[in-house]
């Protein structure tokens, strides 16, 4: 069976998986995958994406989050491995529905407290970053079931 073409725009709302790494954009729609370069910035089409619920953004080298993920509020996957993040933006602690959030390997220093409102979340990848203390807030995540700290500056 033959893939069909790219969808239009206007098909954008029904994709729920999309993978970025380097320059290579894969999403499902249906039954079939597409891959694709990259030929728009990720920010100018995630906002469309209104049923997203699974996204990773690997190899981005992003210091920071774009806004446009602030509207992406259905995700329950959000995966930002190998970036170089620095800080985390307070909105995000507004992607409640987030079971999955995977920071590995960036350059984060003290989390935020806004992750402490992702009351849902059961797994947090936080290896390899520069991870000093853990905030007490933390403890608020009574969903959490997996947390990672490998290689970080963390002393007890």
């Amino acid at each position: 069976q033959e893939t069909p073409p790219i969808p239009q725009p206007y098909w954008l709302f029904h994709i729920t998986s999309v993978t970025v790494e380097s320059r290579t954009l894969k999403f499902y729609l249906g039954d079939y995958a597409y891959r694709s370069k990259l030929q728009a910035p990720v920010a100018t089409w995630l906002p469309y994406l209104i049923n997203l619920t699974n996204l990773n953004l690997h190899h981005q080298d992003w210091a920071q989050l774009p806004d446009a993920l602030v509207s992406l509020r259905q995700l329950t996957r959000l995966s930002l491995h190998r970036n170089k993040l620095i800080a985390l933006p307070d909105w995000l602690g507004d992607l409640d529905q987030l079971t999955f959030l995977d920071l590995t390997e960036n350059c984060l220093p003290p989390l935020p407290k806004c992750l402490t409102r992702l009351r849902r979340l059961e797994v947090l990848h936080l290896s390899a970053n520069q991870l000093t203390t853990l905030p007490n807030e933390l403890g608020q995540l009574t969903a959490l079931e997996r947390l990672t700290l490998e290689d970080n500056r963390l002393y007890t």
